[in-house]
């Protein structure tokens, strides 16, 4: 396990047989844009990028990732 210094957050795709494409990286950057903020306040917390990215993620998947997800 590695340490993370204070104020950092790491977003991993971490399922063993995962990997992920721009799929994972699209939801994050529109998350971070704003589209994951989810009480307008202008700000995105990580509580709504946790909140945002998986739904996202699925709808940006292609069918053959949707086929091949882990389940859980």
């Amino acid at each position: 396990e590695f340490p993370l210094p204070e104020h950092v957050v790491a977003l991993c795709a971490c399922r063993r047989k995962l990997s992920t494409g721009s799929q994972l990286d699209i939801a994050v950057c529109e998350g971070l844009a704003g589209f994951a903020d989810r009480d307008a306040d202008g700000q995105v917390t990580i509580g709504e990028l946790y909140a945002y990215i998986p739904d996202r993620y699925r709808e940006v998947m292609t069918d053959e990732e949707r086929q091949n997800e882990p389940q859980d």
